[in-house]
């Protein structure tokens, strides 16, 4: 959220397409595995993960555990 203040961006598809922008200049300096996870079906699409269409509540919350899982998993793998 820091970021997005910094930098005035007002949605999340506002901020992952600036970080997206910047990817190669956050590689050069010195963030190398930048990794991006879609975050529209991140709380499910039935609305019943969101309180508010927006933020999420527990059964969100589950269902972004399952995405990051899924993604971080190889990733800490990879460091082993």
């Amino acid at each position: 959220m820091a970021f997005a203040q910094l930098t005035y961006r007002e949605s999340l598809r506002d901020i992952e397409a600036c970080l997206r922008a910047m990817q190669s200049k956050l590689y050069h300096m010195g963030i190398l595995k930048l990794t991006f996870l879609p975050n529209e079906s991140m709380l499910g699409d039935d609305g019943d993960g969101t309180v508010d269409k927006s933020h999420p509540n527990d059964l969100g919350m589950m269902r972004q555990e399952q995405v990051f899982v899924k993604a971080l998993t190889p990733i800490l793998k990879e460091t082993k």
